[in-house]
């Protein structure tokens, strides 16, 4: 039976070699794509030149990824985006940024998609002159007020100001806007009234995460971590190296339980990992640093007991999920957070999987959590996870966004 194609553009600056890219690009939209054959979905890639050689291997992998789901997904790759470092500093570079991203959306004749779904702020800058009806404003963070926060972004300033003009004319030109988090509803609603915005949340794909006892038991065994309590953190330490302080804080508090060891899964470079361990007071010898593929990384979570994340107080806080913190939930790891990770913190603590840390606190705190947190059921916690994040419930909610979009 024959059924009307609907034609999709879904465009983003995000580096395709990333995690976050195969996350919470790729592995989204073949979840939207397997479930809905209706859209065929050009995916519009910019990422900067200098990339493009180990971008080579990583874009033939995504296409064969493409092929073997038989998923309707073209991806248009442009190797040709501005440097961005700095960006924000000149009001004419940033105004140049806007400009040079409408250039290309012109080039690709973007009006013609029957529906345009745009990741993040500086895409969305140009795409809000074009007067598109069907238009997706996928924000996934307040990405103004985390700029001030990594210092990238002076408050005030004339290129700030400029930018919360941008931003108003993002929200009332979309027709749907999706955030992560309840408190970015408020924050946008503060803006401008009457928004249509969703809660989409960040998702995990069920066949890169998941608890796996056989691994547990390997890694545990090949690491000598069967009497530790064993604590895991994954991922880079922040924009800027903006969270430094608060995980030194944290390692350092975690290091001191008895029977403790921390796997540190990271990509930064060693001498980023050797300032900040340096900076540890407590024994870290008990550290093991491993730098694992992105298959690597479930079997790693899954031989940890308890997930870790921080953040300093930051002027978006209230907003802050952690796209950490739900592949902890989906590997079955209940988490610790301090307050700063706002979002996370009240997930954590409404559905009892994790507790909230003041980084400040006494060992004795840190030792409640642990004894808290170690008896929790692993089974139940990743069924949370899969019931509220997997890539197939998150499918559906995009795809009901869709229609409400396609129905102006």
């Amino acid at each position: 039976m024959a059924y009307k194609v609907y034609k999709i553009a879904y465009f983003t600056i995000e580096d395709i070699s990333s995690g976050l890219f195969k996350t919470q690009v790729l592995n989204k939209l073949a979840a939207i794509s397997k479930k809905n054959k209706n859209y065929s979905i050009d995916l519009i890639c910019i990422n900067r030149p200098w990339k493009l050689l180990s971008h080579i291997n990583t874009l033939f992998m995504c296409r064969n990824f493409i092929r073997q789901n038989n998923i309707n997904i073209n991806i248009i790759y442009i190797p040709f985006m501005l440097p961005l470092r700095n960006a924000l500093k000149s009001l004419i570079y940033t105004k140049f940024v806007k400009f040079y991203l409408y250039i290309w959306l012109v080039i690709l004749r973007i009006k013609r998609y029957k529906l345009i779904h745009v990741r993040s702020y500086l895409p969305m800058f140009s795409l809000s002159n074009f007067n598109h009806k069907n238009l997706i404003f996928d924000t996934r963070s307040i990405w103004i007020d985390e700029n001030i926060s990594t210092g990238d972004l002076i408050e005030g300033s004339t290129v700030h100001k400029y930018l919360l003009g941008e931003e108003r004319k993002c929200l009332i030109s979309a027709n749907q806007i999706c955030v992560v988090s309840k408190p970015m509803i408020q924050h946008y609603e503060n803006k401008v009234k009457n928004l249509a915005i969703n809660l989409i949340p960040i998702s995990f794909d069920q066949g890169s995460f998941s608890f796996d006892v056989l691994k547990r038991q390997s890694i545990r065994s090949k690491y000598q971590l069967e009497n530790s309590y064993v604590f895991v953190y994954l991922g880079s330490f922040g924009q800027s190296g903006v969270n430094t302080q608060s995980l030194i804080k944290l390692f350092n508090s975690i290091l001191k339980i008895d029977n403790s060891k921390l796997l540190l899964l990271t990509a930064e470079n060693n001498k980023t990992v050797s300032n900040l361990l340096g900076k540890i007071e407590a024994d870290t010898s008990k550290v093991i640093l491993i730098e694992p593929t992105f298959s690597e990384i479930s079997g790693y979570l899954s031989a940890a007991d308890i997930g870790l994340h921080a953040l300093p107080n930051q002027i978006d806080s209230d907003s802050r999920l952690g796209t950490k913190v739900i592949e902890y939930l989906a590997c079955g790891l209940p988490v610790i957070v301090n307050e700063n990770v706002g979002a996370a913190s009240r997930l954590l603590l409404e559905n009892r999987l994790g507790s909230v840390i003041n980084l400040d606190s006494n060992l004795t705190h840190y030792q409640e959590a642990l004894k808290e947190l170690i008896g929790l059921n692993r089974s139940a916690i990743e069924d949370f996870a899969v019931k509220n994040f997997s890539s197939t419930k998150i499918a559906d909610d995009y795809l009901r966004i869709y229609l409400k979009a396609l129905k102006g």
